[in-house]
C-alpha cells in the first residue's frame, strides 16, 4: 500500500466523512451522486499519486494540499440544502449586539477610505495566501516541512466546511442591512462580489474558512520561519476584520474560525509533533 502523507490521510478521511453525510435522508440526489463521484476519484487520485517513486511527484504532492483545501470547500457546497432561519437570526442579533457594545459603525464610519479599501480587498487574498505561505516556508525554512505545514492549514480549512451540513445559513450581506457599507462607496467591492459570483458555494461557514484557514496559515509559517510569521499574522488579521467589515462573515464565524485554525495548530505541534 502507498505510504500517505498524515494531510493526504486528513483529506480521504474528509472526503469519507463527507460521502458518508450525502447519504443521508434530505440531500438532492443530483448532489450526493457528484460528490460521491468526485471524492472517489480524489481519493484514488492521491493514493495513485503516492504510489509513484519520483521526484516531480514528490515535489507535486507538496504543493497539491492548496489545491486539496478548494476541492474540499466546493464538495461541502453540495450539501446545502436550505437555510436555517433560527440560527441566522441568532448570527444578525449577536452581531447588532456586538456592533452597539464597541461603537462598530461610529468606528466604521470613522475608519480612514484607504483602510476600508484595504480590508476589503484583503477578503480576496485568502486563496492565494495559502500557497504563498507555502512558498516561503520552501525558499526559508531549512528544512521544510511540507506536510507539517499543510496538515494545520488544511484541519483549520475542513474543521469549517465539514460544519456546513449541519450549520446552513446565508452570509451578512443577504441577512442585514448594508447602509454603512454602501454609504462608505467602497470601489473594490465590485471586483469581490464579482469574483464571489464565480468562486463561492454562494452560502456561509460557520466557523469561517477565511478566518480559520488565513490564521492557520500565518501560525504554519511562523512555526518553520518565525521571522515571517507577524507578517502573515498580519495578513490574516486583515483578512478576518475585511471578512466581518464587509458582512461576507458574522462576528460569531470569524470568532469561531479563529479557534478552530488555534485548535489545528495546538494539535499538531503540542500533541501530534
Amino acid at each position: 500500500m502507498p505510504v500517505l502523507l498524515d494531510v493526504e490521510w486528513l483529506v480521504i478521511g474528509y472526503l469519507t466523512y463527507m460521502t458518508a453525510v450525502a447519504w443521508l435522508g434530505g440531500r438532492a440526489a443530483r448532489a450526493r451522486l457528484i460528490l460521491t463521484s468526485a471524492a472517489a476519484a480524489d481519493a484514488a487520485f492521491i493514493a495513485g499519486l503516492a504510489a509513484i517513486d519520483a521526484p516531480a511527484v514528490a515535489i507535486a504532492r507538496e504543493w497539491l494540499p492548496a489545491l486539496q483545501v478548494v476541492i474540499c470547500y466546493w464538495l461541502s457546497g453540495l450539501l446545502f440544502v436550505r437555510p436555517m432561519p433560527g440560527l441566522e437570526r441568532w448570527l444578525v442579533r449577536s452581531d447588532e449586539a456586538i456592533g452597539r457594545l464597541i461603537g462598530a459603525r461610529r468606528l466604521f464610519d470613522r475608519t480612514p477610505a484607504a483602510l476600508v479599501e484595504l480590508v476589503e480587498f484583503a477578503y480576496l487574498s485568502v486563496s492565494p495566501m495559502l500557497p504563498a505561505g507555502f512558498a516561503v516556508v520552501v525558499a526559508l525554512a531549512s528544512p521544510h516541512d511540507a506536510d507539517r505545514f499543510w496538515t494545520v492549514v488544511l484541519a483549520a480549512g475542513i474543521g469549517c466546511y465539514g460544519m456546513l451540513p449541519w450549520l446552513q445559513t446565508r452570509p451578512p450581506f443577504a441577512t442585514m442591512r448594508m447602509d454603512a457599507i454602501e454609504a462608505r462607496r467602497i470601489r473594490s467591492r465590485a471586483l469581490t462580489r464579482a469574483l464571489m459570483g464565480r468562486v463561492s458555494i454562494h452560502v456561509n461557514t460557520l466557523p469561517s474558512g477565511h478566518a480559520a484557514g488565513s490564521l492557520a496559515t500565518a501560525l504554519a509559517v511562523w512555526d518553520q520561519v518565525p521571522a515571517a510569521g507577524p507578517w502573515f499574522l498580519l495578513w490574516s488579521a486583515l483578512i478576518i476584520v475585511g471578512s466581518v467589515a464587509g458582512r461576507y462573515h458574522y462576528v460569531v464565524d470569524a470568532i469561531t474560525g479563529v479557534l478552530v485554525a488555534v485548535a489545528a495548530y495546538a494539535v499538531r505541534v503540542c500533541c501530534v509533533g
